[in-house]
């Protein structure tokens, strides 16, 4: 079997899982783990492609989630422009770690850890920004091009 094959093959048993699992909490289960792998792709993409040992990318991650919840639940933003404006903020704040791209070894990998617990300590405490350790409240359910994306089905293909 070619490999484009068994792409199409998973890509189809992925498309069908959410109407042979009819249980909500395995489809939740698997919608976290799918987002796991995109994480995983790009550490992937960082360490074994670049030859980059980092360990903030988590920092990244829960950067633009907090942005693209903050924006949702304040100011009530449209989903998708909520989720386009959490990436480039995210991206953005990549920005930050331009000086600690030039270590080299451990010394790289130490410098993205400390900013990995630098942005875990702003989620945790800052209260007035990310509702500290209980977390946003009142974020509206997602809506794409009009359709209520918030069940566990339709927000597994988002």
């Amino acid at each position: 079997m070619s490999p484009l094959t068994l792409r199409l093959l998973l890509l189809a048993c992925l498309a069908i899982l959410p109407w042979a699992q009819s249980n909500q909490y395995w489809l939740h289960v698997f919608s976290v783990a799918l987002i796991g792998v995109i994480l995983a792709l790009g550490l992937q993409l960082l360490v074994g492609m670049a030859g980059i040992l980092s360990l903030g990318q988590g920092a990244f991650y829960g950067v633009g989630a907090y942005a693209a919840a903050i924006l949702a639940a304040n100011w009530r933003l449209p989903f998708l422009i909520c989720v386009l404006c959490g990436g480039v903020i995210a991206a953005a704040a990549s920005l930050l770690l331009i000086p600690i791209v030039r270590l080299k070894g451990s010394s790289l990998a130490v410098a993205t850890l400390g900013f990995s617990i630098i942005a875990h300590l702003v989620m945790l405490n800052e209260d007035w920004l990310t509702g500290g350790s209980i977390g946003l409240m009142d974020i509206p359910r997602p809506t794409l091009l009009g359709f209520d994306v918030g069940g566990e089905r339709p927000f597994y293909y988002v």
